[in-house]
């Protein structure tokens, strides 16, 4: 499983929906937070969870209190959301 490209498609498969044109190319550097609003960044956690549970054949929790932390939240940067999430895959 390549950690990056699952987080990636589970984004871009939202914003078909959203179609939010900042997030229509993913890098590092993109700042989710900033892009989208509070039940769409619930959605992202809530399809990721799902995702890994499919990829990893286990719920691995992603709810974290600093995730809605606009100075703290894994999401400033995708980079940071990658790291985030391995590092709750790394804790189970």
């Amino acid at each position: 499983m390549n950690l990056k490209d699952l987080l990636i498609n589970v984004i871009s498969t939202l914003n078909e929906d959203w179609e939010n044109e900042a997030l229509a190319q993913i890098n590092d550097e993109t700042n989710v937070f900033i892009h989208i609003d509070s039940i769409s960044l619930l959605s992202i956690i809530i399809e990721t969870e799902s995702a890994l549970e499919n990829e990893l054949g286990r719920y691995v929790p992603l709810a974290d209190e600093k995730l809605m932390d606009s100075q703290n939240s894994p999401f400033l940067s995708f980079k940071d959301w990658v790291n985030f999430v391995a590092e709750k895959i790394g804790s189970q």
